[in-house]
């Protein structure tokens, strides 16, 4: 089955906003995608660098916020940076999502 290249993005394409990168920082066990601490990889509402689908929709909410300049209070969480976990409760992989630019 051939991909529709309706839905690949042009290699023109840039992500709109702030540039961000996600790195694991902690596993409690093993992750069946395969993630290892210390990986990290860019990230964006467009862009799963490679994430798996469960960690992604986790980070998803916190993307789009980082991404478009959104904070959360600073007794909450340092201004760009925000650390999130995977739904998987039995491996749990940490991610933290962090503004570059």
């Amino acid at each position: 089955m051939e991909t529709d290249k309706r839905f690949l993005l042009n290699e023109n394409f840039k992500e709109p906003g702030h540039k961000l990168v996600a790195e694991i920082v902690s596993i409690k066990t093993r992750c069946g995608w395969g993630h290892k601490g210390g990986d990290s990889f860019p990230v964006g509402i467009h862009t799963n660098g490679g994430m798996c689908g469960t960690l992604y929709h986790a980070c998803f909410p916190h993307i789009m916020q980082i991404q478009f300049g959104g904070e959360m209070p600073p007794t909450m969480a340092p201004p760009g940076v925000r650390t999130v976990r995977c739904a998987d409760l039995k491996n749990s992989v940490q991610v933290r999502i962090r503004r570059v630019d």
